[in-house]
């Protein structure tokens, strides 16, 4: 079944060797989906999963296991700031752990508040 949904990448973490699996902030909270081919220098996905990245998201959610997987994106925002001053990437980094952390505790309602990302 194939969905779409907008949020911003929150963390990244590599799978096996091309693949990654990406934490995303939406609407619905926060949604983990695996990433196919995208640490291939040939990806076209890798603008789309930049972090802090507000990106349009088309994923296949499996009938057996429930797990996402993305088919395309678009990038929607890219907040380019950040990369040029090592103080926003220290924040971002330390924002994106804080709410890693909160989805333990179930807490992951700050994506109303969309101006987080507006430093």
């Amino acid at each position: 079944m194939k969905n779409k949904f907008c949020g911003y990448v929150i963390d990244s973490v590599d799978y096996k060797d091309n693949d990654s699996i990406v934490t995303i902030l939406c609407e619905d909270g926060l949604v983990s989906l695996k990433a196919r081919g995208t640490k291939k220098i040939t990806s076209k996905m890798n603008s789309v999963l930049f972090n802090c990245a507000y990106s349009e998201f088309e994923v296949n959610k499996s009938e057996k296991s429930g797990y996402l997987t993305l088919l395309d994106g678009t990038l929607l925002d890219y907040p380019s700031y950040i990369i040029n001053s090592l103080d926003y990437m220290t924040i971002m980094g330390i924002v994106s752990e804080g709410i890693n952390k909160c989805k333990d505790f179930g807490m992951c309602n700050i994506y109303k508040r969309k101006r987080f990302l507006r430093l």
